[in-house]
């Protein structure tokens, strides 16, 4: 809990610093949610959950 609220806080901080229009605003909160739930550890913490292993 404590990664996703991390990077929550990091992806609203970042894209409010931009002041982007509001699609660019949805475009980048898009791609830092796949981001997150495919590129970054997010993948081995599902991986871990569902079979307790770090590694496969």
């Amino acid at each position: 809990m404590l990664m996703i609220t991390i990077w929550c806080v990091l992806a609203v901080s970042l894209i409010d610093a931009l002041a982007l229009p509001i699609l660019a605003q949805a475009a980048a909160y898009l791609a830092a949610g796949i981001l997150w739930l495919w590129l970054f550890p997010m993948k081995r913490l599902l991986r871990w959950m569902e079979l307790g292993k770090w590694r496969v």
